[in-house]
């Protein structure tokens, strides 16, 4: 379990996930961010640019059910023809 390394906002809302089953994993995988971002701030390194912006991400993350190990959902897909890139 996360030792209460730092007391900044992501990493406390980061504990409360780890305290209902998520993961490093996940919760890198929901946010779209690399694993070593997420687990940098997991361990109370240095908080992210735009804290508010991640803290309103893990707080949604908090609203969902914990995703099975290895399973986080599928992504929302365009149409076809709609792709932005």
């Amino acid at each position: 379990m996360m030792q209460q390394l730092s007391q900044n906002p992501v990493t406390q809302k980061l504990a409360a996930l780890e305290r209902k089953g998520w993961t490093v994993g996940a919760v890198a995988k929901e946010l779209e961010l690399s694993r070593s971002t997420v687990s940098r701030w997991w361990h109370g390194g240095p908080p992210p640019d735009s804290p508010a912006m991640v803290l309103l991400a893990l707080e949604v993350l908090a609203q969902r059910p914990v995703p099975a190990r290895g399973k986080t959902g599928p992504k929302p897909r365009l149409p076809p023809g709609q792709d932005t890139g």
